[in-house]
């Protein structure tokens, strides 16, 4: 009853248009998620109401929603939290409020406690917490079952929530207001259960909150908007931004010439002309795959300029696989920063022997010759390969392993990464930002807009960019960093060998895996991706997920490590 009471509020009071499945089966759960993905635009506000049954399986840590067609002793039609919360990650709506009122429903957030400030100026307050891109849950109990009968036929939770949607006395409020103010006392005070408010877990949530606008109060219609920051003055650096962003991923070389002949200075010259003498020699138009390398005996480096000796050792080599690789020397580097507790204490880590690692992410092509399928969302050759599990990647390295080329392939290590994506810097990042990586987060900069309008976000939140395309993007078509690697910061997230560990106390100083203590549950992911902010693709920043997840959607790949065979 709950639900369509919920739905009618929605509708009446705030104007939401509203869809309700009533005894949903997993996949007209799964499959809506999926249209809000394609349907909905940046500036949507979607919210979620889930009230039906969930599950916690203590031996794998897991919680799932259970739909109608789920059954006891079959979790084939179980929806885990990690598909929920993916899916919602993938939803480009400024904002998303998942109402969870099942059993265990608060093991989706992150679990910080997060309360969101009060403002002393209301008025800026709610402009901030629209501004922001969010992904929260409103949940009705934490790591417990849940109560269902709170009266007039609702749960406990659900009688709670709607009477808060229709008493607010506010034209604006934020979700945590709703939650603080009706809901959070009224469940924990009628209930053995602590309803909870926090942001989603592995969602993409990054500020603000979802905001509430109420149209009707009783009989009568009222009109209120939030404003958004009044935009920035353009000056001539953001339109050369601007035009280089209409035109960067371009396969006519007329186009970088004409860029060239606008800014012959500009920030993107040295890339442009580069770009211009690469498809001026390229292959005629229909061949997509790259080139092939000069063919060599057992994957041994190739002799050719690009494969320059030092030392002894070609600075590059490819593999049998056709995966190309760039020779990283022996050093020693500070791992870690000050600015989060999961990456401290920083610490010297010297790596005692160089080794070679993969110039780029693995493609779908190569994957595709490895192992004979593509699971990849975005399809391109030369696109990185993604919805690989961990597990997936070791088979991946195994398959390597088989061809007996003369290497031995692994994932690196989690020292090993940081320490080719710093390439000898010791800042957040190997270079400009811009010119090296696919990410999501505008920083304040300016973007052309879904309308191609050039806008200025002068605050610091999550905003997609519009060049991105919303996807993954040909492995090697931004600028390497200072050892010749490129997208070490975004494209896709990058699996490496470690256990997690929520901070370095006791890491291992020789670039070694850390396999001992930890969450052995789950394995170390670097790097970022196209859809994360720029935060998350500082050299030193950590993420993690469990090895057999598959279900992050189009944001985790890998690269590949290799070390010469001893005769």
């Amino acid at each position: 009853m709950e639900r369509g009471l919920c739905a009618k509020s929605l509708r009446e009071a705030y104007s939401f248009q509203t869809k309700l499945l009533v005894n949903a089966t997993r996949g007209q759960i799964v499959s809506a998620l999926s249209a809000y993905r394609r349907e909905l635009t940046p500036d949507a506000n979607l919210l979620i109401y889930y009230a039906g049954h969930g599950y916690n399986d203590k031996e794998t840590e897991k919680t799932y929603w259970l739909p109608v067609d789920a059954e006891r002793d079959d979790s084939s039609n179980w929806i885990i939290a990690d598909e929920i919360t993916s899916g919602i990650r993938a939803i480009p709506a400024r904002h998303v409020l998942v109402v969870s009122d099942s059993c265990y429903s608060g093991t989706l957030t992150r679990g910080l406690g997060e309360m969101l400030p009060r403002a002393s100026e209301r008025e800026q307050f709610l402009q901030r917490m629209a501004a922001g891109r969010s992904r929260t849950l409103m949940a009705s109990g934490g790591d417990e079952p849940v109560a269902d009968n709170g009266g007039s036929g609702h749960s406990v939770f659900a009688d709670a929530l709607l009477r808060g949607l229709r008493e607010m006395d506010k034209g604006r409020f934020t979700a945590a207001e709703l939650f603080r103010n009706y809901v959070e006392e009224a469940v924990a005070g009628r209930a053995n259960q602590v309803p909870e408010y926090n942001p989603l877990r592995n969602s993409g949530h990054e500020a603000g909150d979802f905001v509430f606008v109420k149209v009707k109060v009783g009989d009568k219609t009222v009109e209120v908007t939030v404003s958004a920051p009044p935009a920035a003055r353009v000056d001539p650096a953001q339109q050369e931004l601007a035009f280089w962003s209409s035109m960067q991923n371009s396969t006519d070389a007329e186009d970088f010439k004409d860029y060239l002949a606008r800014y012959p200075n500009g920030l993107y010259a040295g890339l442009a002309r580069r770009r211009v003498a690469a498809l001026t020699s390229a292959p005629p138009a229909g061949n997509t795959t790259r080139p092939a390398a000069t063919p060599t005996s057992g994957g041994k480096p190739t002799n050719t300029t690009s494969a320059a000796r030092v030392g002894g050792r070609a600075q590059q080599m490819q593999s049998r696989a056709g995966i190309e690789f760039v020779w990283l020397p022996a050093g020693s580097f500070m791992m870690g920063s000050e600015k989060y507790d999961g990456e401290k204490p920083v610490h010297r880590v010297t790596i005692g022997e160089g080794f070679y690692m993969g110039k780029y992410e693995v493609t779908q092509a190569q994957w595709q010759a490895v192992m004979g399928n593509n699971p990849s969302n975005f399809k391109g050759e030369n696109l990185p390969v993604e919805q690989v599990s961990w597990d997936d990647a070791v088979s991946f390295v195994a398959r390597l392993n088989g061809q007996n080329d003369g290497y031995t392939y692994r994932l690196p290590t989690e020292a090993e990464w940081e320490y080719a994506a710093r390439a000898g810097t010791t800042g957040d990042y190997a270079g400009d930002l811009d010119a090296m990586a696919w990410y999501g987060n505008n920083s304040g900069r300016t973007r052309l807009d879904a309308a191609g309008i050039l806008r200025t976000d002068s605050s610091n939140y999550y905003k997609r960019i519009t060049e991105n395309g919303g996807q993954t993007h040909a492995v090697g078509s931004k600028l390497p960093n200072a050892f010749g690697l490129f997208d070490m910061h975004g494209n896709v997230w990058e699996w490496c060998q470690d256990w997690y560990h929520d901070n370095y106390a006791s890491a291992p100083t020789d670039g070694s895996a850390w396999l001992s203590g930890g969450e052995q549950k789950y394995r170390v992911l670097r790097g970022g991706s196209w859809d994360y902010s720029a935060g998350s693709l500082r050299s030193a920043s950590r993420s993690y997920d469990s090895p057999d997840s598959r279900l992050r959607f189009d944001v985790i790949g890998f690269r590949v490590v290799a070390v010469a065979r001893a005769s």
